[in-house]
């Protein structure tokens, strides 16, 4: 027996278009950098930032092992070490996210605080 659908078929990771996350919504750990040069932040980034590239790593003894960062102490260590870092972010079961270059093109969602959710039918 084949199921048929009238909608697509959310799918967890991959590259489909309709790409749903397993974790649920949760608060990020992440600042962003007072002036570049320094390892001073201020303002908190709670919510998910896009545009900081892809998950950084911590180096590894072995160099085609890649072993991810535990905690936003880490994270911040290491975006600290790159002069043009201006924002990182860390969330337990996602990892180390930071810019590495000058960007003018990352954007943070307004962090709401709350999250109310539930299961929506695409059409």
């Amino acid at each position: 027996m084949q199921l048929q659908f009238n909608y697509p078929i959310l799918l967890i990771g991959g590259n489909s278009p309709f790409w749903c996350d397993p974790l649920p919504p949760s608060k990020w750990e992440g600042k962003k950098r007072v002036k570049s040069g320094s390892c001073i932040f201020d303002e908190e980034k709670p919510s998910q930032c896009f545009g900081l590239g892809p998950e950084r790593f911590v180096p590894s003894n072995n160099t085609n092992e890649k072993v991810r960062m535990t905690s936003w102490k880490e994270c911040e260590s290491a975006c600290c070490s790159y002069e043009h870092c201006s924002i990182y972010q860390f969330q337990a079961g996602r990892g180390c996210f930071f810019n590495i270059e000058k960007l003018n093109d990352i954007y943070c969602d307004p962090y709401a605080g709350t999250y109310t959710g539930g299961r929506k039918r695409i059409v």
